[in-house]
Order: structure tokens, then C-alpha cells, then sequence
């Protein structure tokens, strides 16, 4: 049993996308926080939710005024779209993608926006190494309240904890830490939930910036891969015209 992209499709999505592997393994690219809290209105902006027209959606992150952090494979070939401004998603406030910019080497996407957002302050980048295991991480996400739950309005967050990869079956089968395209990731196991259906893209943030993407969940150990930003600065530096962070 394998983790699994986080990618939230629609129903009618399911059979299109099974074949391309988005939603073929067990540990899933389609990650939704189970448990968690409310976000609160006005808090977090920088989270934004991400359209996939007739397919689903994900989440990602604004990270610069034209642009938005997401998973690799939350495209599938279709027109997308952000909703951002409000933790309620039914809110619209929409940009439009232009152009979607994919690491060679990790599941990431940046996303262009057609106009600038300004009046959202943009998510810090982690200039250091993934924490050490332990450390407490806060994730976000338009996810599944539950494995058989719905989609919530509201925007949702939980804290997970920086972990080793545990087994992923009956078997004692590990999946190591890398995400989805396997790019360097961070393992986080549930603390006050975890991610599920639809999460993917979605930041894991750690003293205040953003330190990984959301790749992959299971549905046995419970357990998250976010690919981490720190091992991506160059590209995403590069492509965005952000400047390098640097460690406090």
C-alpha cells in the first residue's frame, strides 16, 4: 500500500484521472484535513483555493503578488483557476492562471496569475533544512473532513508532527521521504489531524513560512508527504524573481 497524490476530483473526474496515476496508488495525491479546525476569517490569506475546471481542485499558496506555489499534479490538462481572499471558498474572488512553470524535479507547479494580487500579504519562503523530527508543522487545506466525508466550505488547519516514514501495510512496506515525483519531502504523522482528498499543493508552514507542498497522504498509517521548499529555492527563486531567504 502506497501513499497517494492529494488531489480532490469531482465524481465525474475519477475515471479520467485514475489512469494517469493521480488517484491510482493508496497513499494519495488527493489529500483533505480530517479533523483539524476552522481557520478563521482573516487569517492565513495567503492559502487559496485552487479550481481545476470540471476536475476537482487543490489548494496552494501566494507566495508572491503574481504568484502561487502548488503540486505538480494537480494539473491534469484543464483551465484553472484561484479563489482567494475569504476561508470560505463559496466566496468568489477569482484570478486566472496564465502559465503554469513545473519543477523537473519534485511535485511542485508555480502557477502566473493574470493580475497581480496586493492586497494579500505573500507567504515567506523556509530558507533552513527541514525541521527535526518532533517539531510540530501547521497544514491547511480545503480537504475531506473525513474518509468518506464532504468537501468543507471553510478553510481547514491541523498541526502534524515531523516523523520517519512508518509502514504502509501489513507487510512492513516504507515509503521513504520523497514526495509524488520524488523530490526530497518532509513525513508528517497526525497530531491534531491529517490530510486527506483534496489538500494537495496545500502548504505544511513551520515558524511562520512555508516549508512544504502537500504531495501525497495514506489511508493506512495516516501519515503526509509535502515536498520541501528549502531543497526548491532555486527553481522557485529563479522563476519568480523572489530573493534567496536566508536563515535568521
Amino acid at each position: 500500500m502506497r501513499p497517494r497524490p492529494a488531489l480532490l476530483a469531482s465524481a465525474a473526474a475519477l475515471a479520467l484521472l485514475a489512469p494517469v496515476g493521480v488517484m491510482a496508488h493508496a497513499t494519495s495525491p488527493e489529500t483533505r484535513i480530517v479533523d483539524g479546525a476552522d481557520v478563521p476569517e482573516g487569517q492565513h490569506p495567503y492559502v487559496v483555493y485552487v479550481n481545476i475546471s470540471g476536475m476537482g481542485s487543490c489548494t496552494g499558496t501566494l507566495i508572491h503578488p503574481e504568484w502561487v506555489l502548488a503540486a505538480h499534479h494537480c494539473d491534469v490538462g484543464y483551465p484553472m483557476w484561484i479563489t482567494f481572499g475569504h476561508v470560505d471558498r463559496t466566496k468568489h474572488k477569482n484570478v486566472n492562471i496564465d502559465k503554469k512553470v513545473k519543477s523537473e524535479n519534485s511535485d511542485m507547479m508555480l502557477m502566473h496569475l493574470t493580475k497581480p494580487i496586493t492586497d494579500i500579504k505573500p507567504l515567506a519562503l523556509a530558507p533552513a533544512p527541514k525541521p527535526p523530527y518532533g517539531e510540530k508543522v501547521d497544514v491547511f487545506g480545503w480537504g475531506l473532513t473525513g474518509v468518506n466525508g464532504k468537501a468543507p466550505n471553510i478553510l481547514k488547519t491541523a498541526s502534524m508532527i515531523v516523523a520517519k516514514p512508518k509502514a504502509e501495510d501489513a507487510q512492513g512496506n516504507i515509503t521513504p521521504e520523497v514526495d509524488h515525483k520524488k523530490g526530497p519531502a518532509v513525513v508528517l504523522e497526525p497530531g491534531t489531524g491529517w490530510v486527506w482528498k483534496g489538500d494537495s499543493g496545500g502548504p505544511a508552514i513551520y515558524n511562520g513560512k512555508l516549508l512544504g507542498v502537500s504531495s501525497m497522504s495514506s489511508d493506512f498509517s495516516h501519515q503526509a508527504w509535502y515536498g520541501l521548499v528549502p531543497d526548491n529555492l532555486p527553481w522557485i527563486t529563479t522563476t519568480t524573481g523572489l530573493p534567496m531567504p536566508t536563515a535568521p
